[in-house]
């Protein structure tokens, strides 16, 4: 099961810029998340904060369901503090650094 859920995970990042897919696989991990809490958060975290801010901006373009499963991760009791933080800082620039997402 690790190894599905890191190859999840890869499938992700590697499909950033296909809002279709990252939206299906986003809605099936925020499930995970919810229905097993024994999974460590941070095996996605850690690749996702890192493609965010390589590509913020450019392919990596916002949406609804990216807040979702933020607000998913920050739920989730196996976040880590260090993870936490991560997702404290990119929602932090997003706020100062997107007019839309501001008000």
């Amino acid at each position: 099961a690790p190894t599905i859920f890191k190859n999840i995970a890869g499938s992700l990042i590697d499909s950033h810029e296909d809002s279709t897919i990252r939206e299906y696989i986003m809605k099936n991990l925020i499930k995970v998340f919810e229905d097993i809490p024994a999974i460590p958060v941070g095996i996605v975290v850690d690749p996702l904060v890192k493609l965010i801010q390589e590509s913020e901006g450019d392919t990596y373009i916002y949406n609804t369901i990216d807040f979702d499963f933020f607000v998913a991760i920050a739920k989730h009791p196996k976040l880590h503090p260090r993870n936490a933080l991560q997702l404290i800082d990119i929602l932090a620039k997003i706020y100062l650094n997107d007019l839309s997402y501001a008000s």
